[in-house]
């Protein structure tokens, strides 16, 4: 069986860093309000991509042809990867077939961003930010399976990771998921300020649902010589608001829900313990940044900032459900010891 091969660890890394600066970046670009300073695709104002001229990147246009740029170095590195793991995995069929999805992926979401500037499509506005944050978890994934602590299938593990660990995991995960296309959603539909206040919704608890209590309100709070002062809000855009500040809250009671699970089944696990200490300082940055982004009235900084906030706790959480599940579970008549230690972390896997 071949043995850990650093370099392509190191490359899996730097693969999953590319990912998360094109988020950035793309996230930028939506806050900044870019997403279609170049109106064509493939090309850029009708020049090949890559030789539209820099003295042409200009304002939105820099954001939007980098964004560009950065995707195909991405698939590139994605391209690379999937060759990578074709050639060296092959004792590990099921990381070769993740590594052919991740390449699949990468192709459907440059495809989807094109058609997105192409068709004018607010859905595939949402679809694209989604499926680069799933790629992002893709990414993580295989750089996890890469490492060097992979634990090898022919060693035992004590059973560190019960059934109750690995559903809140899913749970988790599944939560997070929904509230980032929530995230998508309001980002993509110019509500992320539906909603001016917080932690009041109009200085109320309930925000307003009809056309005519949310201009009456929206008029009470702001003069109308405000340039802070919300424009054409409908009451579409401060449901789908809501729904993202109510489903936050959700996520929250999930994780904590998992953290009660970590402490009480994973605690001594050092695979699951730093991941969930990254989700928990995680979410009280989110929370913290969703907050400001209100107060700001919309920084784009702040807005990008929360946004890529956002895919990494997703990433993160990914990262801890996959681990959950690869740790095998010990045989009945084998007691749990869950301090016990743990050989098959130094696998050659």
């Amino acid at each position: 069986m071949p043995s850990y091969r650093p370099a392509l660890h190191a490359f899996a890394i730097a693969w999953v860093c590319a990912t998360f600066i094109l988020i950035v970046a793309g996230g930028t670009v939506t806050s900044r309000g870019h997403g279609m300073a170049v109106p064509d695709w493939p090309t850029s104002y009708e020049y090949n991509m890559f030789l539209f001229p820099p003295s042409m990147w200009k304002g939105g246009i820099f954001w939007e042809h980098t964004h560009r740029l950065l995707g195909s170095f991405v698939g590139l590195l994605t391209i690379v990867m999937t060759v990578w793991l074709l050639a060296t995995q092959k004792h590990r069929s099921w990381l070769r077939r993740l590594g052919i999805a991740a390449l699949i992926m990468v192709g459907v979401q440059g495809i989807i961003g094109g058609l997105r500037v192409t068709e004018l499509s607010i859905v595939l506005a949402i679809l694209h930010g989604v499926t680069a944050q799933l790629f992002l978890c893709v990414t993580v994934l295989i750089a996890a399976a890469t490492s060097k602590w992979w634990p090898a299938p022919s060693r035992s593990r004590l059973c560190t990771s019960p059934p109750a660990l690995r559903a809140a995991s899913i749970i988790l995960f599944t939560a997070i998921l929904i509230q980032l296309i929530l995230g998508a959603t309001m980002r993509h539909t110019g509500a992320g300020l539906a909603i001016p206040d917080f932690p009041t919704s109009y200085g109320k608890p309930l925000p307003p649902m009809t056309q005519k209590t949310i201009d009456n309100r929206t008029a009470q709070m702001f003069d109308y010589d405000d340039p802070a002062m919300p424009q054409g809000v409908t009451p579409a855009m401060v449901g789908v608001h809501f729904a993202h500040r109510v489903w936050a809250v959700g996520v929250i009671v999930a994780a904590g829900w998992f953290v009660s699970r970590f402490a009480r089944h994973g605690a001594t696990e050092r695979l699951l313990a730093r991941p969930t200490i990254a989700l928990i300082v995680l979410l009280v940055v989110q929370v913290c940044l969703g907050a400001m982004v209100i107060w700001s009235m919309r920084h784009p900084e702040l807005a990008t900032a929360h946004q890529a906030t956002g895919a990494a706790t997703l990433a993160v959480v990914a990262l801890i459900m996959f681990r959950a599940h690869m740790l095998p579970v010990a045989p009945a008549t084998e007691p749990a010891r869950i301090g016990a230690p743990s050989p098959s972390l130094q696998g050659r896997d």
